[in-house]
């Protein structure tokens, strides 16, 4: 239809694409990069050269490397909003819902763009259970401090994967509370991300009055078997021009 595509709009990826191919077993990894993506505009009209940094920690299952890099991310941005949710919770959700995945493609578009009114439309056109609809309809509601958070989903219909997100949200919270970041953290178990690889924690840094992320990251162990094996894999890219704009502000 002549439009122009976009050959890097991820750096994480091509990464993976390199680097999976020939890992070892028991090799464990940190790496650092500061390198350019591609995007389209939004009016469609051309391309938009974005700078990002950032770090990947392969190889560790832990918790220790979600800790290290959730540790790493919040110091880095100790005062800015830093918002937390999990992969798991959202993916649990959409495989207790048996849909399609062109389906499951718009209604976590809904998710990412906060559109309430949408997703109650859209939440309305599907045959599924009402506990199942009754959760849909108030997820964007699912956030604040983790107590809130588990007070909130613990009212509406959970499985067990989306238990092993919440969780994951409890345990990443010790660190919070022990690094006195509790005042900068927003929990948000309706989180997805643009891109949507992320399989566990998952990362977002805004700055005040800023809409943009600033931050993004998370698990992605799941995106490592599309290039040959699973790999543990955690990390997270700074987006440089959205930095430079909040620190110009």
């Amino acid at each position: 239809s002549n439009k122009v595509m976009v050959l890097r709009p991820d750096i994480t990826i091509s990464l993976m694409k390199s680097l999976i191919p020939r890992w070892e077993d028991d090799l464990n990894l940190k790496l650092f990069y500061h390198s350019t993506v591609y995007k389209n505009k939004k009016n469609g009209d051309g391309i938009i050269q974005c700078r990002q940094f950032g770090c990947e920690y392969l190889g560790e299952p832990s918790i220790d490397a979600d800790r290290e890099v959730v540790n790493l991310a919040f110091n880095i941005f100790r005062k800015f909003t830093d918002e937390i949710g999990s992969g798991n919770y959202i993916d649990g959700f959409v495989e207790s819902l048996n849909i399609d995945s062109d389906t499951e493609r718009e209604f976590k578009k809904l998710l990412y763009r906060k559109n309430k009114p949408e997703l109650e439309s859209f939440a309305n056109s599907l045959d599924i259970k009402p506990e199942q609809k009754e959760l849909m309809l108030n997820i964007l509601s699912i956030r604040g401090t983790l107590k809130e958070v588990t007070e909130k989903a613990n009212k509406y219909f959970t499985n067990n994967r989306m238990k092993k997100g919440i969780e994951q949200l409890n345990t990443i919270s010790t660190l919070i509370s022990k690094e006195d970041l509790d005042k900068y953290t927003l929990f948000d178990l309706s989180m997805v991300s643009k891109l949507d690889y992320y399989d566990g924690i998952m990362l977002k840094g805004y700055f005040k009055n800023l809409y943009k992320e600033i931050l993004s990251g998370g698990r992605y162990d799941g995106l490592t078997e599309s290039f040959g094996r699973r790999v543990p894999a955690i990390g997270f890219t700074i987006y440089f021009d959205a930095l430079m704009e909040a620190i110009n502000r």
